[in-house]
Formats: C-alpha cells, structure tokens, sequence
C-alpha cells in the first residue's frame, strides 16, 4: 500500500531524479540550498573528521560529485589513505536530506584539475595562494590581497579537483505529513529501496 504524501515524488525514479536535479541545481547556483555539503572521511588517525565545503560539479550521468581544496588541507592526506568519504546535503525548506557514500578522486596538475582552474576567476584562485596551509597555527589572520601580486602558478600547484564517484544515495523527505526515506545503490545489484525514515 502506498500513500501518497504532499510534496514526496511518488515512485524510486523521481526520488532519484529529484535528488540529482537538487545536486545540479546546488553546483550551478550559489543561492542553492545544496551548495554547501557537509564531508566525511577518515581521519589519519583513524578518527572521523568533517568539514563543509562548496559543490562545484553533479553529474548524474557519472554517478558523481565534484568540489574543490587545498593540497596542503588534511583532508588531502586523509583521502589518499582512504579515499572513502560521505557526503551530506540538507534543504531545511523542503525537508530533504540526501547522504551520498563514495570513493574519491584527487585530481592535481593534470587536465581535469587544469580545465577547472582555468574556468575559475580571479579572485576563487586567490584562495589556494596564501602561504600558509590551511589548519595550520598563525599569529594571526593574513591580510586580504586583490588578484594583483599573488603567484598564479604557485597558486595552481595548490589546487586539487576532487571527484567523489558515489556507490550509495539516502534520500529522506520530512514532512509533519510522513517522513519518507529510500535509498539507491551504485556500485552493485541492490535493487533501490524504500526505508522505514
């Protein structure tokens, strides 16, 4: 038996296509309400460690997520030790949470990491210029700098694309009408589901 809930896509299909249109829609539109995603990943250490950062690519095509960082960030070291990561976006609008599991891709100096380097402006790149890394203790906050006089190509040498190829998607729908929950499988011959929420 199924009952319908106000706002809820009906079937497995469109809770696919709902959840990838609002990722899309999150790596297109600053405004998006999946703009920003909460990442998880495995620290060094063993320990789980989290850090929100900005979607830049959704591609339902390729099952995948992109988004940008630091070499020198942890987050770096972490996923080259295991590329096992979380990802999680919230719609606090809409009720809608989705959860993507996958592996991630670091991608520095080559062409993909070049082609998103080269669309980025001025004032993005300036980011991965201080001389600093990121997490590391300072005296103080380092003064802000236009795009003249910061060194492009060191600049560069410091950017890494990451690709995350999701197995896994958990979408859950709030709503004081019913929650509803279904989850997606990638990497393997689950068939996709619905969950108790």
């Amino acid at each position: 038996m199924s009952v319908d809930v106000p706002g809820c896509p009906g079937d497995l299909d469109a809770v696919e296509a709902a959840a990838w249109a609002m990722l899309e829609e999150g790596a297109a539109s600053r405004q998006a309400a999946f703009r920003r995603m909460t990442l998880a990943s495995v620290g060094t250490d063993g320990a789980p460690e989290a850090r929100t950062v900005v979607l830049r690519g959704a591609d339902r095509a390729q099952r995948s997520i992109r988004f940008y960082t630091d070499v020198r960030s942890p987050k770096v070291a972490e996923l080259e030790v295991d590329p096992r990561c979380a990802a999680v976006f919230y719609d606090h609008a809409a009720g809608i949470q989705v959860r993507l599991g996958g592996r991630a891709v670091l991608h520095r100096g080559d062409a993909g990491a070049a082609a998103e380097w080269a669309a980025m402006g001025a004032y993005s790149k300036i980011c991965y210029a201080q001389k600093t890394g990121p997490g590391v203790p300072v005296d103080g906050p380092e003064p802000p700098s236009g795009p003249a006089g910061f060194d492009t190509a060191q600049s560069f040498a410091n950017f890494v694309l990451v690709t995350v190829h999701i197995a896994s998607l958990d979408w859950l729908f709030l709503s004081a009408d019913g929650h509803r929950r279904a989850r997606l499988w990638y990497d393997d011959a689950r068939s996709p589901t619905w969950l108790a929420p």
